[in-house]
């Protein structure tokens, strides 16, 4: 087999080299300075994070503008966050650690990848793998903006690692490990509460498949089996009920008041028609490189190509080994979960849509699986031309290179990237905090950016880092905005756009965007007398 034509020992220590340099290449992000990190690398949301974990070090509670309990965060990697929080002795620490730990987490993601080399005994596939998680994870923001992405890719390689150890145990008939697929299944919806659709479909395929090879003893197979399954069935249970608790801990309601608002009538962006939205959210799933370059038809093509083509090569070739049948198995699987999960925010009119790019973690792995399975097919079909063996050795080799090699070049095109919209912001919040006394209290729909460096107390107009009371009576009820500014004291509205009917307030200052399109960021004076004027 080709794949045996490079040892493991070299494969691995090519990946180590990529990790290595791709970290390296990551953290010199860092010696750019606070700004470069404001205007390029970090969006508003990522804020949300860092402020509440800033204010619950400091005033005991979880909270974003200092005045409202909220648990609207993914809870594991808010944890994260807040502990490197307590360690830091200054904001400005605390945005370059959270960026080195995002980093460090990148890094990370290509050991796991050898760990799935190694049980499916397969370097050649190890390489295309990890050439690929460089491919997506190296040149784009995604992984460079400090949000949960880094922590979602690790833990779904992990889940990867011991989905496939648990299939190819079932295989062999042995006993399965249960428990190290539970714990990351469980991490999985720690770290994103919608994966746990996805955790709960991966643990179903995986104790289906235990059913289906025993399917000719079943009853014996379950006497066996029984205690793990309830065992592991009970500790996913546990750890999904003890999130709800940490999330009514910190705020007023058992599900993070950003999943409220994403499905009800008050998220914005809810009237795509579903079969839209469909394609929509299939398209922000797919590869990172694709995205922007092609017609919507041709990467709807592209994909549905891919998936078809490995399941051809799976029935076609008969002589997969055991490891990589019940890698398939798991692709699979995995397919069925992407299909389930595409269709749930498709049907289901959550308004989630504007908020995918933070679940396409997953997406891009089994993307980055499929990729590398039809790679690995190609060169083992290639191998029966009859190369010279050197050639056969290595060009798995070169060919991942090449693509690290485009990572790094794609890299390099985007650092200079900057941020028109989140510069002004920057300055505004500058601007603000030397303009402003201590205890002013600013609103806003777009209120990370602003409350963490202007250091004043910013009220989240969206709701997603405000608390279960705004949700209920202002986005889903009938109190009027403006009622709920004066009954918050709130002072000045800062923002680019308005999101929701205010009265005429008074523009105090705007500060123009440079970015061609006229817009500006402004301040809106709040006025009780307009209010009830209007």
């Amino acid at each position: 087999m080709l794949s045996q034509s490079i040892p493991f020992r070299q494969a691995a220590f090519i990946i180590g080299i990529l990790a290595v340099v791709q970290f390296i290449i990551q953290m010199s992000l860092l010696t750019k300075g606070r700004e470069y990190a404001a205007v390029s690398l970090i969006i508003d949301d990522t804020y949300y994070y860092l402020q509440t974990a800033w204010n619950a070090k400091i005033l005991g509670f979880v909270t974003f503008d200092g005045l409202h309990a909220t648990n609207g965060v993914q809870l594991l990697w808010f944890v994260i966050i807040y502990l490197l929080a307590v360690l830091a002795k200054s904001k400005t620490v605390l945005l370059f650690t959270t960026l080195a730990v995002s980093f460090l987490l990148n890094g990370l993601c290509y050991l796991i990848i050898l760990k799935i080399g190694a049980v499916l005994k397969q370097p050649v596939l190890m390489l295309f793998m990890a050439s690929l998680w460089a491919l997506q994870s190296l040149p784009f923001r995604i992984y460079s903006m400090g949000m949960e992405n880094s922590l979602h890719a690790l833990v779904f390689w992990c889940a990867i690692w011991q989905s496939i150890e648990f299939l190819i145990q079932v295989q062999k008939k042995d006993q399965p490990n249960f428990w190290g697929l539970t714990v990351v299944l469980i991490l999985n919806a720690w770290t994103r509460l919608d994966s746990a659709l996805l955790s709960a479909i991966l643990f179903t395929f995986c104790v289906g498949m235990l059913a289906y090879t025993h399917r000719h003893n079943l009853r014996l197979a379950l006497q066996r089996h029984s205690k793990a399954i309830a065992g592991s069935s009970l500790l996913a249970g546990s750890g999904f009920i003890a999130q709800l608790i940490a999330f009514r801990l910190m705020g007023d309601s058992f599900l993070p008041i950003s999943a409220l608002i994403k499905t009800s009538s008050a998220g914005r962006g809810s009237d795509i028609e579903s079969i839209d939205k469909l394609v929509e959210v299939f398209l922000l799933g797919m590869p990172s490189i694709l995205q922007g370059r092609f017609p919507t038809f041709i990467l709807v093509l592209l994909g549905i190509s891919g998936i078809l083509l490995v399941i051809l090569a799976r029935v076609a070739i008969r002589n997969h080994s055991n490891e990589i049948r019940a890698f398939l198995n798991l692709w699979s699987g995995l397919l069925v979960g992407e299909i389930i999960y595409y269709a749930y925010v498709a049907l289901s009119g959550v308004a989630y849509t504007p908020y995918f790019i933070w679940y396409r973690s997953p997406s891009f792995i089994f993307w980055i699986l499929t990729a590398a399975l039809l790679a690995l097919f190609t060169f083992q079909h290639i191998k029966l031309v009859g190369l010279p063996s050197r050639i056969l050795k290595w060009s798995p080799v070169v060919f991942s290179l090449l693509i690290f090699t485009v990572a790094i070049y794609m890299f390099a095109r985007s650092i200079n990237f900057t941020s028109k919209l989140y510069a002004a912001r920057y300055n505004v919040a500058l601007w603000i905090a030397e303009n402003s006394s201590p205890d002013t209290v600013f609103a806003s729909w777009n209120a990370g950016q602003l409350g963490f460096f202007s250091n004043r107390t910013f009220i989240n107009l969206d709701g997603l880092i405000n608390n279960v009371d705004y949700y209920e009576r202002v986005l889903h009820g009938s109190t009027p905005l403006t009622d709920y500014l004066i009954e918050n004291k709130v002072d000045y509205i800062v923002d680019y756009a308005l999101y929701n009917s205010i009265p005429d307030f008074q523009v105090v200052h705007h500060f123009p965007i440079d970015d061609g399109s006229g817009r500006s960021i402004q301040i809106w004076k709040v006025s009780p007398q307009v209010s009830l004027d209007q």
